[in-house]
């Protein structure tokens, strides 16, 4: 050991302005092969965190007045640059002061100078510091090498094992500790610190087996509710499989019955008494998956029975029947939904013979004007869904009641969509599915979508007073189709209106064509309504009226039908038909109040708007020299020549093919001078045709362009452009008219 006073004078009158023993200041040491400067906490000791160690003020003279201590330590190295002892006394001064990095750099300097012997004392102080820097790794090396210098001060054991306690090497702590107290047993902090480092370690490694025990305990958790789960999922499956109490009570009741029918038909047949009706009998079905007993009565047993009887009371009436709860079960589960349960909405017998003509001026102007805002559109009038239950079929049923399901319950998943065609294999070219129809031939051609919004409401409203999505909706008629719920015809159907809202014309004829193969002929007219709906939305217009044609010479009374067609001939641009067939479907005692509207808006037209019209065709035939009407193709409607010089008018037409198919457009535009109007105005009439197969042959033949006109016509009274239309500028407007007009295409 070393005593302070041999290196520094404590004699010394203290100094006003004190200065720290600046250890980098002394002498410069860049690298020491004694100072451990492969340690990562020496090489970032710049960095290093530390405290102020204020208890190491016990173990120098200047308790009070730690900065004169630190100017003598100054004041000494001045005069001696390489001594140990003073570099070990400036590592305790800013131990004090908390500089973990000046307390470092005193100390390399220390060791660089120290002999070896004394090197032990540099270390521990090294290893403090690196311990607080939480390089306690670090710092235990660096004790391990002063114990190799002096293994006989209980400092470096006691240092060694607060180290290790740290690390959680607690059986290395208690070593250290009682190393110390065998060096000095009276060291009652080693003793302390040794019984504290045993508890922890005997809490962690109860802590340690607890953890583990919970480990183990939530596993068996885990597999437990693994285990409730799949039970769980057993029970469910299990309930849904069993027979319901209530149908098992009926079924053990009907059991018991067959049984006294057993004893009295055993009986009868050694008296010869055959006092039994022979058409009674009980057979096992099997229903949805379920074996169920089905007894019936004056009903001949299917030749699949399992076992019948012939032996009834005599003296049972038909009014016991109904009271028996066994004969109401079979009662029900045996409805039989192919026949209409109603009489249908609409019949000839219904239909008054008294029609209620409109009046001659009907309508007026001013109601003109207030209603008809444009005329309909011929691509996007109306289309219709004729229901089954207009015929007086129970369809919801089919949906719910027939596969077991009921108000508020959810088909099980998972959902398909009711794809026909592996349902039900039909050849092509059937003239019962209209394969003889081109569009319904070229079926396959058509595009994916032409979605139909509209009937999404009518489809959700079979099921769940509509509140349902349409997916499960095609699930469960997918199933009825599956399970061979009768009448398959009307499902189809159904499928058929699914498709029609995707949009997928294919797939809903080939739903509509097996509901065609299928369906009596007293009801065609059904399918036959959707059918034609398809072809007009996909622009098949001749088709769609040569299929709700024939849907009207089976029923010529239903509303739906008369207002549809109705509509294909106002898109075929042949009002008379349509005004006549809307009038059909006005006639009481039933009406369709569309059918009112799509009327007016036809006599309109026909009112105030076709003399318009008509004028410019006429000038237009004119100027182009029209064949006459006699001399084109009977299938054709009248042809009209491409013109460019009118007097008050213009006209000229575009064609394009699409999809092997020739289509055109006629534009023709007439102008005229208005009286309130000082600028140019005109009158617009578009007007887009559809080529009809047969037409092709007679324009060729005529040298001109032919069409059949299937579109809808607007008119623009009174457009006053004074600069856009006309070549020249407002002045020369205001005289005369202008001939020369802009036509942009309208397609």
């Amino acid at each position: 050991m070393f005593r302070q006073e041999e290196h520094i004078d404590f004699k010394a009158v203290p100094s006003n302005k004190p200065l720290p023993p600046d250890c980098t200041q002394v002498t410069d040491l860049h690298y020491s092969i004694h100072a451990f400067e492969h340690l990562e906490g020496m090489k970032a000791r710049k960095n290093l965190s530390g405290t102020a160690e204020l208890g190491l003020k016990n173990a120098i003279p200047h308790r009070d007045n730690v900065d004169d201590y630190g100017n003598l330590i100054y004041e000494a190295m001045k005069k001696n640059k390489t001594s140990w002892v003073l570099f070990n006394m400036a590592a305790f001064y800013w131990r004090i002061k908390g500089d973990s990095y000046q307390v470092i750099e005193c100390l390399r300097r220390a060791l660089h100078y120290s002999p070896r012997m004394q090197k032990d004392v540099a270390l521990i102080s090294l290893a403090n510091v690196l311990h607080r820097a939480r390089y306690s790794n670090e710092a235990a090396i660096v004790v391990h090498a002063a114990l190799d210098v002096s293994k006989e001060l209980n400092v470096n054991h006691f240092t060694l094992g607060n180290i290790y306690a740290v690390l959680g090497e607690y059986n290395k702590s208690v070593i250290c500790f009682e190393n110390t107290l065998k060096i000095q047993p009276e060291f009652e902090a080693a003793a302390k610190r040794k019984h504290a480092v045993l508890c922890h370690a005997k809490l962690e490694s109860a802590l340690e087996a607890q953890h583990r025990s919970l480990q183990r305990t939530l596993n068996d958790l885990k597999d437990y509710q693994r285990k409730h789960d799949f039970w769980q999922q057993q029970n469910t499956k299990l309930q849904t499989e069993q027979v319901p109490a209530d149908v098992k009570m009926i079924q053990e009741q009907t059991f018991d019955q067959l049984n006294s029918w057993h004893s009295n038909a055993n009986l009868w047949s050694k008296t010869g008494n055959t006092g039994a009706n022979q058409d009674d009998f009980c057979q096992m079905i099997d229903r949805h998956g379920h074996h169920i007993l089905e007894c019936n009565r004056d009903r001949k047993p299917s030749s699949n029975f399992d076992f019948s009887l012939s032996s009834e009371d005599s003296s049972s009436n038909t009014e016991t029947k109904e009271k028996d709860p066994a004969w109401s079960l079979d009662a029900k589960s045996t409805t039989d939904y192919s026949v209409p349960v109603r009489a249908p909405l609409y019949s000839a017998e219904s239909k008054s013979h008294h029609h209620k003509e409109m009046p001659v001026d009907w309508p007026s102007k001013e109601e003109c004007d207030m209603y008809v805002q444009k005329f309909p559109d011929p691509q996007n009038m109306s289309t219709v869904y004729l229901s089954p239950e207009n015929k007086g079929f129970e369809v919801r049923a089919l949906l719910s009641e027939a596969q077991s399901l009921y108000a508020g319950d959810e088909h099980p998943l998972p959902w398909y969509p009711p794809i026909c065609t592996p349902l039900l294999d039909i050849t092509d070219g059937s003239v019962l599915t209209y394969d003889h129809i081109r569009s319904v031939a070229d079926r396959a051609n058509f595009a994916l979508k032409f979605p139909e919004p509209a009937m999404r409401q009518i489809l959700l409203d079979h099921v769940n007073n509509g509140i349902v999505t349409k997916e499960e909706v095609g699930q469960r008629i997918l199933t009825a189709l599956k399970q061979s719920i009768s009448p398959n015809w009307i499902l189809f159907n159904l499928a058929g209106l699914y498709w029609r809202i995707l949009g997928n014309a294919f797939y809903g004829i080939e739903c509509i064509r097996r509901a065609l193969y299928t369906v009596p002929e007293l009801y065609r007219d059904v399918p036959l309504i959707n059918l034609g709906s398809i072809l007009y939305r996909v622009g098949r217009y001749d088709d769609a009226i040569v299929v709700i044609k024939d849907a009207l010479m089976i029923n010529s009374v239903e509303p739906l039908t008369n207002y549809f067609l109705g509509n294909l001939l106002v898109a075929t641009q042949n009002y008379t038909g349509a005004v006549w067939h809307y009038e059909q479907a006005l006639v009481e005692p039933y009406g369709l109040k569309e059918a009112y509207s799509a009327l007016r808006a036809v006599k309109c037209q026909q009112k105030f708007h076709k003399p318009a019209q008509s004028e410019a065709s006429h000038h237009l035939s004119d100027a182009n020299g029209m064949t006459d009407s006699s001399t084109t193709s009977p299938n054709c409607q009248q042809k009209i020549m491409y013109s460019t010089n009118i007097p008050q008018g213009e006209s000229r037409v575009i064609c394009q093919t699409e999809n092997g198919a020739e289509k055109c457009v006629i534009e023709t535009r007439s102008h005229s001078k208005s009286s309130n109007c000082d600028g140019h105005c005109t009158q617009t009439c578009t007007i887009i045709p559809i080529k009809l197969e047969s037409c092709a042959s007679a324009m060729s033949s005529q040298g001109g362009l032919g069409a059949a006109v299937m579109a809808a016509t607007e008119f623009n009274n009174g457009i006053c452009d004074h600069d856009a239309d006309c070549p020249g500028n407002k002045d020369s407007c205001k005289e005369e008219k202008c001939h020369q007009i802009n036509v942009q295409p309208h397609v």
